[in-house]
């Protein structure tokens, strides 16, 4: 015989009723729990997707036609925020917030440019820009932007 059966280490012990079904409740459970993230660790990607595919189409309709919308700011508020930003008198918070969407968005990054060029060209064009920050009603903002386009044409790159 063996030390092992001898010292009752090999001998069945009656469980306490109910103490199966306990396991069998507990590997179930464990194993819905890791279903669970499974399925969440696949399903998140196809989330993402679906969201950006449907972002134009959630976007509120007092948007539509301001742009594209990087860091936070629509290309029609990063406009509005040129005259400031070259002035220097931006706030830190919005001076990197527009900068950000800079970074993102090759047309206000080509619009500031040439704004920043005009005003170099120009000393009327630095006083529009400068009155740009100073308006706070759209249609001032937008009086002003014409002026400017109108003070800057001759120094513009002709159109592809």
């Amino acid at each position: 015989m063996n030390s092992l059966e001898n010292d009752g280490l090999n001998q069945w012990q009656p469980c306490p009723a109910g103490t199966l079904d306990k396991m069998v409740a507990d590997l179930r459970g464990a194993r819905r729990q890791q279903l669970a993230r499974r399925v969440a660790l696949a399903a998140a990607p196809l989330l993402l997707i679906g969201a950006a595919l449907l972002l134009p189409f959630l976007v509120p309709e007092a948007h539509q036609g301001q742009g594209a919308f990087y860091a936070g700011l629509w290309c029609s508020d990063c406009e509005s925020l040129f005259g400031d930003y070259v002035a220097g008198s931006l706030p830190v918070k919005q001076k990197e917030q527009l900068e950000a969407h800079l970074v993102a968005c090759p047309k206000c990054s080509e619009k500031l440019e040439r704004m920043q060029r005009s005003q170099a060209e120009c000393p009327s064009a630095r006083a529009v820009a400068q009155s740009l920050g100073r308006h706070s009603s759209r249609s001032d903002h937008s009086d002003a932007m014409a002026v400017l386009a109108r003070l800057s044409a001759p120094f513009r790159a002709p159109a592809d």
